[in-house]
């Protein structure tokens, strides 16, 4: 569980069918499970409730239309990676912190739109940005714009300790990603 894990994926609808395809196949493929395996990436969460509690949240937001994007898998206390799309902007996965393996995507047309969507938040959230594009990155940090951003390196910026089989993850999934090599508008 880490309060800054990837949980709202954004991506411009000119590359969304490319970037949701991978990011299928980097859930689908991580390996998960017990964190004393070196190559396990994702682990247990805390407790059972808070397996309890990711669970209902994915079940609330498919029964609002969201669609689930990978197989749903918990053994105890661990959950699969779990991606899901149309996810309601109220929506708990959306709208609160899961700390979980859990990630909502939405597609934007505009990179304001994007940003717009990135700050609608009760949250400080912080947000990484993956561009080419250094203006788009400037405007990110004007002072309207209150979120935390990192560009175009990791979706990562803490200082504080976290379970190495979070950070393993991260790493693991953005590479698989990225590595499809896809930039659009944002």
């Amino acid at each position: 569980q880490s309060c800054i894990s990837v949980q709202r994926v954004l991506v411009n609808e000119t590359i969304a069918n490319e970037l949701r395809d991978a990011l299928v196949a980097a859930a689908e493929a991580c390996p998960t499970g017990d964190p004393r395996y070196p190559a396990v990436v994702c682990g247990p969460l805390i407790s059972g409730a808070d397996a309890d509690r990711i669970e209902a949240w994915v079940r609330a937001a498919e029964a609002a239309g969201a669609r689930r994007l990978t197989p749903w898998r918990r053994e105890r206390s661990v959950v699969w990676p779990t991606l899901l799309e149309g996810a309601p902007r109220d929506a708990a996965v959306w709208a609160e912190e899961a700390f979980g393996p859990v990630a909502a995507i939405a597609t934007y047309r505009s990179f304001d739109e994007a940003l717009a969507m990135v700050n609608d938040s009760r949250f400080g959230l912080q947000a990484g940005i993956f561009t080419r594009d250094v203006e788009k990155v400037q405007a990110a940090f004007e002072p309207e714009k209150p979120q935390r951003y990192c560009t175009s390196v990791s979706s990562v910026m803490s200082s504080a300790p976290e379970p190495s089989s979070h950070i393993r993850f991260r790493r693991w999934a953005i590479r698989r990603a990225l590595d499809k090599g896809a930039d659009a508008e944002g």
